[in-house]
């Protein structure tokens, strides 16, 4: 898997802040609007940001989508040796040398 982008990477500590619109996120992140239009849309799209409601922004009459970051539970927590499973298995597997 190839290691996040920049762009992503400024996205999801945004988003760790608290909820908001793919605007929003582009302010705290410091990053273009279409960019982070793009990131946030791939982002949800792949699970890492879940809606979390509507908001009005001040002067203007369109509704946008409020995002926040998905938190982890349980076995979505990314393992890199595989998991407990895999390394009981390894371990198991030494005994028998």
């Amino acid at each position: 898997m190839r290691p996040r982008g920049e762009i992503r990477q400024a996205i999801a500590a945004a988003a760790e802040q608290g909820p908001g619109t793919w605007r929003d996120f582009a302010e705290r992140a410091r990053v273009g609007y279409e960019a982070a239009q793009r990131t946030v849309e791939n982002m949800a799209r792949a699970g890492q940001l879940v809606p979390a409601g509507t908001a009005k922004r001040a002067h203007s009459n369109h509704w946008m989508c409020l995002y926040e970051a998905r938190v982890p539970e349980g076995d979505d927590v990314p393992q890199p040796w595989g998991g407990i499973e895999a390394l009981a298995d390894a371990v198991a597997s030494w005994s028998d040398l």
